[in-house]
C-alpha cells in the first residue's frame, strides 16, 4: 500500500480560497445591511379557500401568508388598504384552461390620494383576501386558484406566485 501525504496547498490556491471566503463574507454583510431581498427570501402561500357563485359573478376568498424570510423589513406602498394590494387571483378550470385573472383591488376604491406605507416585517404576515371575478362559466363546479402579484414600492421586484388550490364552487344561499 502506498503512503499518501497531504501537502501544504500552493500559495496561489490559498490566496484564491481566501478571496472566495472574503467575497462570501462581504455579500453576507451587505445583505444584513438592508439590501433588497432575493426571491428565495419572500414566499406567498394560500389556504382555506372558498368560492361562491353569486347572481352576478362570484366571490373567492382565501387566507394568504406572505412569508418574509429576508433579514429586512419591507414596506409596501399603496393608496388602498394593505400590503396585499398588488396581488391578483388567477382562476383556471380543472383541465388547466385559464378562466380569468382578477385584481385584489377590483372591488375597492382608493382610500388616500398619496400611497401609504404598509410594513411587511420579517416573519409571516397574514390576510384574508376577497376577489370578485366578473363571471365563472355556469357549468363549472370546481376551479383552481393561484394568487400572483408584486409588492409595490417595496423595492422587491420579483413576481410572487402562490401554491395552487382546487376549490369547489358553491351556489349562494338565497
Amino acid at each position: 500500500m502506498k503512503n499518501v501525504y497531504v501537502t501544504k496547498p500552493p500559495a496561489r490556491t490559498a490566496l484564491l480560497l481566501f478571496a472566495c471566503l472574503a467575497l462570501a463574507a462581504g455579500c453576507s454583510a451587505r445583505r444584513k445591511a438592508g439590501a433588497v431581498p432575493i426571491a428565495a427570501d419572500i414566499r406567498l402561500s394560500i389556504g382555506a379557500a372558498s368560492a361562491v357563485r353569486q347572481e352576478r359573478g362570484a366571490v373567492i376568498r382565501c387566507n394568504a401568508e406572505l412569508c418574509n424570510w429576508s433579514e429586512t423589513n419591507l414596506v409596501v406602498k399603496s393608496q388602498f388598504n394593505s400590503a396585499f394590494d398588488g396581488l391578483s387571483v388567477v382562476v383556471r378550470a380543472p383541465d388547466g384552461k385559464a378562466l380569468g385573472k382578477t385584481s385584489f383591488l377590483h372591488h375597492q376604491s382608493p382610500g388616500w390620494t398619496e400611497p401609504r406605507p404598509f410594513p411587511v416585517p420579517v416573519g409571516v404576515t397574514t390576510n384574508t383576501l376577497v376577489f370578485v371575478p366578473d363571471a365563472l362559466p355556469p357549468d363549472i363546479a370546481e376551479i383552481i386558484i393561484q394568487v400572483v402579484g408584486d409588492l409595490p414600492g417595496s423595492g422587491y421586484n420579483q413576481e410572487l406566485r402562490s401554491n395552487c388550490l382546487t376549490v369547489q364552487v358553491a351556489r349562494a344561499q338565497q
